[in-house]
């Protein structure tokens, strides 16, 4: 028996907001008779390659997107692209130590963009930004965050952190 994996299910919900989201925009009502209006859809043309800087200022375009390397500096900002879809994350950095059981996973993405960060599933609002709980355990932890958008392109990140409560790794 086949399984739905996370990335498909994801996919799929991304498509049917931007769907939803269309439909809203025409002002058609669920039930009603009346043809839609034409609708023009500019989709956005953003390369983003992956950097890290204090800074969160646009990169210069690129049509490769590099491997991101870990990082654990406070203020570092990591970003990735898959098309016109980008992402930019504040925390957590890949190697990245904790002492606290619960942190945000912090970033930008563009407005609507599907966010799923392990089991959690967040719909980024119209000011780009997004902030999820994630609780920890102690020692190594798996944080896989996938984005995806309604024109199909998809970032999927696996990050490992630790937690260690006594600060002493």
């Amino acid at each position: 028996m086949n399984v739905p994996s996370k990335k498909l299910i994801l996919g799929l919900l991304g498509i049917s907001l931007g769907m939803v989201l269309i439909i809203a925009a025409c002002g058609v009502e669920a039930g009603s008779s009346q043809p839609a209006p034409n609708l023009a859809i500019n989709q956005p043309t953003i390369t983003i390659t992956v950097s890290k800087t204090t800074n969160p200022s646009p990169v210069p375009n690129s049509s490769k997107t590099p491997a991101p390397s870990p990082t654990s500096s406070p203020g570092t900002v990591t970003e990735y692209s898959s098309g016109a879809l980008w992402l930019r994350l504040f925390t957590p950095q890949d190697d990245q130590v904790f002492t606290t059981a619960q942190i945000m996973v912090d970033g930008q993405a563009p407005a609507e963009t599907v966010i799923g960060v392990n089991d959690q599933i967040f719909i980024v609002g119209s000011d780009q930004s997004f902030s999820i709980p994630v609780i920890l355990d102690e020692g190594p932890n798996v944080i896989e965050i996938i984005a995806s958008d309604v024109y199909g392109n998809e970032i999927d990140l696996v990050l490992t952190i630790v937690y260690d409560p006594q600060g002493e790794s």
